[in-house]
Parts: C-alpha cells; sequence; structure tokens
C-alpha cells in the first residue's frame, strides 16, 4: 500500500471525506478475514495457531484517522479523566503502573490501607452494548453526524473464514 500511496491518495482522501461527510463507513471495509497465526515455528495441529481478524488496510487507515479526530475533541475539551493511562497521548501501561505505585507509596506513607480491585477489559469492545457507546459519545459531544458514522462503522460487521 505505500508503494500505492502517490496513486490511491487523492481517491482515497475523497472516499475518506464522503464517509466522514455522509456519516457512513464503507460496508466493504467491514469485511475482516480469520486466519490462523502460528503459535510455533512448525505447527502439526490447529491448537498450535490462534484466529487472528484481518481488515482493509484502508478500513484501518479510516479507524485511525477518527480515532485521531476524537482524541483531538477529547483532548481539547479536557474530556478524559486525569488517571486514564490507556489511549491517550504520552501514556502507556508503564505510565499506568508508575501512576499506581505512587498513589500505595502515598498511601503507606500516609498510614492509610491500600485495596486495589483490577478488572480484565480485554474483551470489552465485543461485549459493549452499541447504543450505550454511542450514549456516551453523544455525551462527550459528538455531532450528530459522527454519531451516525460510528454507529455505521459498529453495525453490520461481518467475517469470513
Amino acid at each position: 500500500m505505500r508503494l500505492a500511496t502517490q496513486t490511491i491518495s487523492d481517491i482515497f482522501s475523497k472516499l475518506t471525506n464522503v464517509s466522514f461527510e455522509t456519516g457512513v463507513f464503507p460496508s466493504a471495509w467491514k469485511l475482516s478475514s480469520i486466519v490462523p497465526l502460528s503459535k510455533k515455528p512448525s505447527p502439526s495441529t490447529p491448537s498450535d495457531t490462534r484466529p487472528i481478524s484481518l481488515l482493509p488496510e484502508l478500513s484501518k487507515v479510516l479507524e485511525r484517522l477518527a480515532h485521531t479526530q476524537l482524541t483531538e475533541h477529547l483532548s481539547k475539551h479536557d474530556l478524559l479523566d486525569t488517571h486514564q493511562h490507556g489511549f491517550k497521548p504520552a501514556h502507556s501501561t508503564q505510565t499506568a503502573l508508575l501512576d499506581l505505585t505512587e498513589s500505595v507509596r502515598s498511601a503507606i506513607d500516609d498510614h492509610k490501607v491500600t485495596l486495589l480491585v483490577s478488572f480484565d477489559f480485554s474483551k470489552a469492545f465485543d461485549t459493549i452494548d452499541h447504543s450505550i457507546l454511542l450514549s456516551k459519545l453523544h455525551g462527550l459531544g459528538c455531532s450528530h453526524l459522527s454519531l451516525k458514522w460510528f454507529a455505521s462503522y459498529l453495525s453490520n460487521r461481518q467475517i469470513a473464514v
């Protein structure tokens, strides 16, 4: 795709703009292919592989553009929690661990009891109710057209094995 960038950039820009202006994510870019990824150098049984989902490259580029715009909106209006580390510029699991360690250290210095409850949200996107997500985005100030685009992005996804 990098080799074809100059050739397809104008067409892709037009497709991207039409997608955002109409609030419709291209249906053809919602089809993911499930392929086996080897866990071992020489897999001998199906259990030696794990399935991964491959989306079209242009789909990923459009997702990245939407992500960038949403992140800019959230940052500009200071809508992200100060303790959030995921999906936030200059924040990572490392900064989250440093923040947690500092909080525990401060609590110990203040002779306080520390209690930690943790959740594994690794499959959260697969289980979240889309109407709740769209409602949250509306509450964060996303426009009607943006909400329409996100609803289109989330709906009618297909997989092929």
